[in-house]
């Protein structure tokens, strides 16, 4: 099976991963029991973040094939990208209302907050 690698400087660190084709059988969506085609995302370094680099394939996507559907209002469909992220902050990004670095910025921010708030109840520190 062929595969392609992507490398992505990002902090001083070095994110790489791998991509393959891959076959696939759906067992939910409109594409249930249809033979469907797609890629594997492999990071070839436990460490790397792999989290903006999809982001940056699915704008890519987004950007390239219209037919790439981004639904920001929960009621158009049952798996909008609102309903898999927990917000509208990657719809946003999707639709070019907000850059990918603001978006991790933002996450980060959360992130920290979060951490801050449940620290007393962490058992391992």
């Amino acid at each position: 099976m062929s595969r392609f690698c992507y490398s992505q400087q990002e902090g001083g660190k070095t994110n790489i991963f791998a991509f393959r084709k891959r076959a696939f059988i759906p067992q939910t969506s409109k594409y249930t029991g249809q033979l469907c085609y797609g890629l594997e995302f492999e990071p070839l370094d436990k460490r790397a973040d792999f989290l903006p680099v999809f982001l940056l394939f699915l704008h890519i996507i987004a950007e390239h094939y219209p037919e790439f559907e981004v639904y920001e209002d929960a009621d158009q469909r049952e798996n909008t990208i609102a309903n898999l992220t927990g917000g509208m902050d990657v719809a946003q990004y999707l639709s070019g209302e907000m850059e990918l670095e603001e978006l991790l910025q933002m996450w980060d921010k959360q992130q920290q907050r979060f951490d801050k708030r449940v620290d007393s109840l962490r058992i391992y520190r």
